[in-house]
């Protein structure tokens, strides 16, 4: 269930990747990973 259908919520992860920001470009998939189920439990 999605409250709000026309937000993405993994776009500011694509975002952080994008732009090289925090430490996301840095590390290994595991801190990828813990980032995309971050981005959806917010």
């Amino acid at each position: 269930m999605q409250e709000e259908p026309e937000l993405d919520c993994f776009e500011p992860v694509r975002d952080r990747i994008r732009h090289s920001r925090g430490q996301i470009r840095q590390s290994g998939a595991d801190y990828l990973a813990y980032a995309l189920l971050d981005a959806i439990i917010d």
